[in-house]
């Protein structure tokens, strides 16, 4: 394991802590933890090895929490406090891609899948295909998928949300998502994700991970509001996504 999402929490050491924007020393200070304050991460990654402030091993670990959306990192040796063992995570690892126009979230989740199997393609040759042209228009799910097909995937369609077993039995079977969420907020328009990972949180509740293209990065969210919140509801899913033959 070189990365984990699971939450848990620590207690800084009394000299405090400095919180970074990346897993080692030179990464910029964006923020500063007060000694033997408990602190909730939401994961942890591999990185510089600093010496522990208690034993003086060296421990390359670099905990990690969100802040403004994105991860910042806290050096494992200044934090009294262990992640969990933990065989409950899967994550396949899409890659993260930025959709390159504002109307492209259903390109970039595209690419990323694409890419993740092996299938190299540009959002530019993506919408081509699709749209006839490189416009900067919305897409349907039927329009994801039959670009899928020309190349290289085959797929399935799923209105409305999946179960937990469901969800999972797709990642376990090394098959990342598409799925389509309706802002509440915004006439209802759409927004395209790709769902590729699950892992239980803090008092063993069910997490998914996704990439959202909007940011070109990969978030977390708990599996039974996503379904259905204030924000934000779960329309249709692009399943069962496997290399045609």
């Amino acid at each position: 394991v070189f990365a984990e999402e699971v939450e848990f929490s620590g207690v800084t050491a009394p000299i405090g802590v400095n919180v970074r924007d990346n897993k080692d020393s030179t990464g910029n200070i964006i923020d500063v933890l007060q000694g033997n304050q408990t602190v909730y991460f939401n994961g942890w990654e591999y990185g510089e090895g600093l010496k522990d402030y208690w034993t003086g091993s060296i421990d390359n670990r670099w905990f990690y929490f969100f802040k403004n959306g994105k991860k910042a990192y806290v050096a494992s040796a200044f934090i009294n406090g262990n992640p969990p063992n933990s065989t409950t995570t899967i994550k396949l690892n899409v890659p993260n891609i930025k959709q390159q126009q504002s109307n492209w979230c259903w390109a970039g989740t595209s690419v990323s899948v694409l890419n993740y199997f092996g299938q190299p393609t540009t959002q530019q040759q993506f919408v081509g295909y699709v749209k006839g042209g490189l416009y900067n228009y919305p897409a349907t799910s039927r329009e994801i998928q039959n670009g899928l097909i020309y190349f290289g995937l085959t797929s399935t369609i799923n209105r409305g949300t999946l179960s937990y077993d469901e969800f999972r039995s797709q990642i376990n079977s090394n098959k990342p998502m598409i799925t389509l969420i309706n802002w509440k907020n915004g006439g209802n328009i759409g927004h395209f994700l790709v769902l590729d990972g699950y892992f239980k949180g803090m008092n063993n509740m069910n997490y998914i991970t996704y990439m959202d293209p909007w940011y070109g990065d990969h978030y977390q969210h708990n599996f039974e509001s996503f379904k259905n919140n204030d924000r934000f509801w779960w329309n249709e899913t692009v399943q069962g996504i496997s290399r045609g033959y």
